[in-house]
């Protein structure tokens, strides 16, 4: 479908509607770069539409595209994990939606979503602050906070692991290890800290993200089974 959009835009680059069916391609293919790069480009184009003398400022399908053009690529930054972009994206979709259409009450729930995402992302950057400058307890409340926001936040469940390691406290250790892992085993092809994906969006970056937490809450098992194990032989 990729190859085809793209042979029609190169005869005619102002097929916007092909230009947004690619859009929704690369967000299904996890192509998220692309994604994004094609809906720059058509609000840009629909931009200059809206400003040519004949433009129409209540057209409807061209508001539709618009949206459309603002959810996905709002998707694409939130599989990225730049969730203030998103949000940004997600704001102007609702605005220019009417209150009274169909899908207002879903993209609404959705702003919900991101919005949360990065006042989670946020909390979790101060606490991952706060466990580089040592102070591990403040640390450990700030993933704390994170995960009361949202449960399913792994890279949260699994900082907070490390903190639990280091304050000596094996059992939660364990027990955010069992969690985080559990989570990631659900979809192993999922970005679990940007729930709010359309289904079959994938990335590579998100499944390094994953990877890369697999590897350290199977570390810190590692470590604790190492230590059990001391302690049994002493």
């Amino acid at each position: 479908a990729v190859n085809a959009y793209t042979t029609a835009l190169e005869l005619d680059p102002l097929f916007l509607t092909v230009l947004s069916n690619r859009i929704a391609c690369y967000l299904q293919l996890g192509e998220l770069a692309r994604c994004i790069k094609d809906a720059d480009a058509l609000v840009e184009k629909l931009d200059a539409i809206a400003m040519g003398e004949d433009a129409n400022p209540n057209d409807p399908k061209a508001a539709a595209m618009r949206v459309k053009a603002l959810t996905r690529r709002g998707t694409a930054y939130c599989l990225q994990g730049k969730y203030e972009n998103a949000v940004v994206d997600y704001q102007s979709a609702v605005t220019l939606t009417p209150p009274a259409a169909a899908g207002t009450p879903l993209l609404l729930d959705d702003l919900r979503r991101v919005d949360a995402l990065c006042r989670c992302s946020l909390l979790k950057a101060e606490g991952d602050a706060a466990f580089g400058s040592g102070d591990v307890q403040q640390a450990l409340e700030k993933y704390t906070e994170v995960l009361g926001i949202e449960a399913t936040f792994v890279s949260a469940i699994s900082n907070r692991a490390a903190c639990n390691m280091a304050l000596g406290d094996p059992l939660a250790c364990v027990n955010d290890c069992t969690t985080a892992l559990e989570l990631l085993a659900l979809d192993s092809n999922a970005t679990r800290d940007a729930a709010l994906v359309v289904p079959g969006a994938t990335s590579d970056s998100g499944k390094g993200r994953e990877q890369a937490e697999k590897k350290k809450l199977q570390h810190f098992q590692q470590q604790l089974l190492g230590a059990e194990k001391n302690e049994a032989g002493s």
